[in-house]
């Protein structure tokens, strides 16, 4: 793991752009079809964690796992966007502006 962080405050979205700001990195995510996209953004339910691997340890990593409990988000990149369905999400401006 190369990094680990708490689904708190603010739901996926907020840790995800936490997580990334540093590094001024990106992703574009995978959310689920059947998924209420506000909602999966933004819930703040206990018990969640983003957690980045290595993408060669993908497979070791989610073999202890069940499916049920866990999920895949995307792949981090060096764009400094937050992508979802392929469309930049408000977050960017923001993201920008606080890491120059």
């Amino acid at each position: 793991m190369t990094c680990v962080h708490d689904v708190s405050e603010g739901g996926m979205l907020v840790a995800l752009f936490e997580t990334l700001m540093m590094d001024k990195l990106g992703i574009s995510l995978a959310i689920p079809e059947d998924a209420d996209e506000t909602a999966w953004l933004y819930s703040e339910l206990p018990g969640q964690f983003i957690v980045a691997i290595d993408r060669n340890k993908k497979t070791e990593f989610e073999a202890h796992f069940a499916p049920q409990v866990r999920e895949f988000l995307g792949e981090a990149n060096t764009s400094g966007r937050i992508l979802l369905k392929g469309e930049e999400l408000i977050v960017n401006q923001i993201l920008v502006d606080l890491v120059v």
